[in-house]
């Protein structure tokens, strides 16, 4: 699952509980394309890159060696239920099922 943490610094940073890793950083373009992250966690796959860390003005690091340069959610925070629905009748009904 991946969050993202508070901006500070104008610096997005991202949040991985399952590899124990805070204040990763992440693509402005992986947050636009995954606007759920700014309000929820999200399990998916991640491209993590090495990068320079990002310092504050006394040189200390805000940001890990790490980025996350790719992000593919799982799942889906809003479903078409109705849509689906009507897909899977589509498909039974064309391998002779009904439900």
């Amino acid at each position: 699952m991946m969050q993202l943490d508070a901006i500070k610094y104008g610096i997005r940073k991202a949040i991985m509980p399952s590899l124990n890793l805070r204040n990763a950083m992440i693509k402005d373009s992986v947050v636009d394309a995954n606007e759920q992250l700014l309000s929820t966690g999200v399990w998916g796959l991640v491209t993590l890159r090495y990068s320079e860390p990002l310092r504050d003005e006394r040189g200390r690091d805000l940001t890990l060696r790490v980025m996350i340069g790719d992000f593919k959610p799982f799942h889906v925070s809003n479903t078409d239920l109705k849509g689906f629905i009507k897909k899977r009748q589509i498909s039974l009904s064309m391998n002779g099922l009904t439900c």
